[in-house]
């Protein structure tokens, strides 16, 4: 065994050993926890050459704090620990089967030059001062499972992805020398399925709190990311890295299934982003896309005039060069691009009566025409225009039946147009395959008729919402669009759109579909001005908030090398005046028992800002009691609540406002009545999630709580760690639309503050580098290159109004782009063997 191999072997038993350590200690259950560490090992252990990239995309699903009570650690650690146990035992053997040669440096796709070396080591350092600073800050290496922010674990919280990159670099190292033919493939694939899981959170929280329609109401979404409990934009930050990637999967797919299934990822991250949208994501996404449509283009440029295409070509779909450039397109592009304009021009001037129904009718209408194939072979101009005259009459005598149905049964309308455009995706596949009898004038006839019953029924679907004001509203933008039809199917001017691919026809529709999400969002009563208004007004309050902290550091002269990690929550609260504390919590072991002590700021706040301390729990049933023992110099209001919420907002509540006579002298048992009668029991899976939260109403009061207990008529305790014997297991804090004590709302003075200049100064150098690189360096011909530029620059532009990396998983994924935009390059050709000599 070489020193390598032994050194590799104790690593993967460190890292095991630490991940069981945690696993053991996990409030829901050492088994599972276990069981998943162990799982993560052994794959990552016979997959590693994968492995590096597709861990990235679960990290969606290390999310348990809202059930833990895990602040600074979480399963996220849990989840790099086991990759590296199981990557490390991977080098360090056996081996069932002979491993990958190792490729020469000049096939190796992932080299850091030595400046990234010697710049990446000191902002390693810094990192690491700065945590030593924090935590010394903090009281000293006293760390506890479930310190709160002002407690000393919450200094490595903020530097741990930087080690945890640490730890994963001779792994990604490894896989580029054994296996550079997978990295790149394995990277696309693995951001793009974070990307894809990410949106999937925040939308299925969309769906089941507000439904289908991207409204105004003021509901917060976080998904899977809990780091936004105090008030950060980690979702969105999560798909601003990730969303180049996904654009990028989509330009390279050959194949009709890799484009589909790359144009899904694509549309839910960019409708999860419309859900999530604010002026800073905006302007981060305004930013990102000009940079990679740059790039794509000139790496194009430069590829076609002769320049080879670099090693990384075994990455999907090859970019063509002047001998493949197919013939104009240009008059397609235009038939198709005017299609999109006079089908959101419609479903604008519909939608302040017909609402999202009408945006999205409309969206599918078009869609459906896009899809259609040209007229058959054998028909004439004149039988062309009677197949449309026929097929509008059936349609218009199908609309009026269908109106008169809907007069008693409004929901018919919507089956209706579920039948209609199903019929007219089926009738146009038929008649591509050019089969009789669907190759005929009659199926022409019919495929108009079903597609213009679909468009009336836009309006029948309208009128059952907003009555017979739809008419006057609606007739004559639909009769304009109905004349699309024949002139799609004409030979001479639809002849540009009969001719368009797959690939445009499809990227028609995604944009189709984007639009009328879009739509709806920015449309009168959409949310998006609801939220830009919420923002502007945030402005003044953060510009404060900034002086503030640079002030912090002109007292304590820490402009070298900052105050330390973790420290701005207890330095808010210690700079804050008398008549402007924030709220706090902690928990305390005392003589008697351990207990929970609560403060409310010395300010007024909304209820929407109070500080809560949040419970998940199962089920909510009749006649709800609260019981616990409280202590406090004077009496206190104390609300408690049961809903029917995520994290922050609730869509339905039991709450009841509980003024407790209490004393200093000793503690006073309480019986508090809730009430309810079930209203808000779980029906099922799907049903929004059920959470018990506390918190003090009026300025400046404090209590000591312990002994909490909540059950219904049936007796069952419906609280875990009431007695907080384990700390503050299950209790999780939250205070969203109050995120100044907990947040200083800036990535460069987050920066500053922790890690001083020297930090700041090593961070800016390292991005700098790194664009640099992917723009006009080594790098710049790589496939990644200008998906890895714009996630950068993307998410530099978000954070100067974020602070972001006090999230663990979102600072990993960062740090991960920016060592790849670092270390990438574009490697040679691969030449193929001479002919041997004859």
């Amino acid at each position: 065994m070489s020193w390598k191999t032994g050194l590799a072997a104790l690593m993967a038993l460190a890292c095991l050993a630490a991940a069981l350590g945690l696993a053991v200690q996990h409030p829901l259950g050492a088994g599972p926890a276990v069981a998943g560490v162990l799982t993560v090992s052994l794959l990552a252990r016979y997959f590693w050459i994968l492995w590096p990239a597709w861990m990235l995309a679960l990290l969606p699903l290390a999310a348990g704090a809202p059930w833990t009570g895990w602040l600074w650690l979480g399963e996220w650690d849990l989840w790099v620990l086991a990759s590296a146990a199981g990557g490390y035992a991977a080098i360090s053997g056996p081996h069932r089967q002979p491993l990958p040669a190792v490729q020469p440096p000049w096939r190796r796709e992932l080299r850091w030059r030595s400046a990234a070396w010697v710049s990446g080591l000191a902002l390693l350092v810094s990192l690491c001062l700065a945590a030593e600073l924090g935590i010394q800050d903090a009281g000293g290496w006293a760390l506890g499972l479930y310190d709160t922010p002002h407690e000393p674990g919450m200094a490595l919280r903020s530097v741990k992805a930087a080690l945890a990159m640490g730890l994963m670099l001779p792994l990604w190292l490894r896989s580029a020398r054994r296996a550079p033919q997978a990295l790149t493939p394995a990277l696309l694939l693995g951001v793009g399925a974070l990307a894809a899981l990410s949106a999937a959170g925040v939308l299925i929280e969309h769906l089941r709190y507000q439904g289908w329609q991207l409204s105004a109401l003021d509901y917060e979404l976080s998904g899977a990311y809990w780091e936004a409990h105090f008030g950060a934009a980690v979702a969105p930050a999560m798909l601003v890295l990730c969303l180049p990637f996904a654009v990028l999967a989509v330009m390279r797919r050959r194949s009709p299934l890799g484009f589909v299934v790359s144009s899904g990822a694509l549309i839910l991250s960019l409708l999860a982003l419309l859900a999530l949208w604010s002026a800073k994501v905006g302007l981060a996404l305004v930013a990102s896309s000009g940079l990679m449509a740059y790039l794509s283009w000139r790496q194009r440029q430069m590829l076609r005039s002769g320049v080879s295409d670099p090693a990384s070509s075994w990455f999907p779909g090859k970019v063509p060069t002047d001998a493949d450039r197919p013939a104009s397109r240009g008059p397609a592009f235009a038939a198709l691009a005017l299609l999109c304009l006079l089908g959101g021009a419609v479903a604008w001037r519909l939608q302040p009566l017909g609402g999202s129904r009408a945006v999205w009718g409309i969206a599918v209408v078009v869609m459906l025409l896009m899809l259609q194939p040209g007229p058959s072979a054998q028909a004439t101009q004149k039988q062309r225009g009677l197949s449309f005259a026929l097929g509008g009459l059936v349609a218009l005598a199908l609309v009026g039946l269908t109106l008169l149905i809907a007069e008693g049964l409004p929901r018919v309308s919507y089956l209706a147009f579920a039948l209609a455009s199903g019929l007219s995706l089926l009738l146009a596949r038929w008649t591509r395959r050019g089969q009789a009898p669907w190759n005929s004038p009659l199926a022409d006839a019919l495929r108009a008729m079903v597609w213009l019953w679909a468009l009336g029924l836009v309006a029948v679907m309208s009128w059952t919402w907003a009555g017979e004001a739809v008419w006057a509203w609606a007739w004559w933008p639909l009769l304009v669009l109905a004349l699309a039809w024949p002139l799609s199917q004409d030979r001479s001017l639809g002849g540009a759109f009969i001719d368009l691919g797959w690939r445009s026809r499809l990227a028609g529709v995604m944009a189709l579909l984007l639009g009328a999400a879009a739509l709806s969002f920015a449309a009168p009563g959409g949310g998006m001005g609801a939220l830009a208004r919420w923002g502007e007004s945030h402005w003044p309050k953060r510009l404060q908030h900034w002086g503030e902290a640079l002030d912090v550091l002109e007292h304590r002269q820490a402009w070298g090398f900052g105050v330390g990690a973790g420290r701005f929550a207890a330095l808010y609260q210690a700079n804050a005046p008398l008549d402007m504390q924030p709220p706090d919590y902690r928990w305390r072991h005392a003589p008697d028992g351990p207990l929970l002590r609560l403060a409310a700021g010395t300010h007024s706040l909304a209820a929407s800002e109070w500080l809560r301390l949040n419970q998940h729990i199962a089920a909510a049933p009749p006649d709800l009691r609260l019981r616990l023992q409280a202590r406090a110099a004077e009496p206190v209001s104390l609300r408690a609540e049961v809903c029917q919420k995520h994290l922050f907002e609730p869509i339905a509540c039991r709450s009841q406002d509980f003024a407790l006579a209490t004393s200093a002298q000793g503690w006073r048992t309480f019986d508090l009545p809730l009430g309810g009668s079930g209203e808000l029991e779980r029906s099922g899976p799907w049903s929004p999630g059920l959470v018990f939260s506390l918190a003090l109403t009026q300025p400046g009061q404090r209590v000591d709580l312990r002994a909490l207990s909540l059950q219904g008529r049936d007796g069952v305790e419906l609280l875990r760690n009431g007695d907080l014997a384990q700390d503050l297991a299950h209790w999780f804090p939250s205070a969203h639309r109050n995120p100044w004590p907990w947040q200083l709302q800036s990535l460069p003075l987050h920066v500053l503050l922790e890690q001083g200049a020297v930090g700041l100064a090593l961070g800016a150098w390292l991005l700098t580098l790194a664009l640099a690189r992917l723009g006009f360096g080594s790098a710049r011909l790589h496939p990644l290159a200008p998906a890895l530029a714009a996630s950068l620059l993307g998410f530099a532009v978000l954070g100067l109004t974020e602070t972001l990396v006090d999230s663990g998983r979102v600072a990993f994924l960062a740090l991960t782009l920016l060592a790849l935009g670092l270390g990438l390059r574009a490697t040679p050709p691969v030449q193929p063997a001479p002919a041997p000599a004859l």
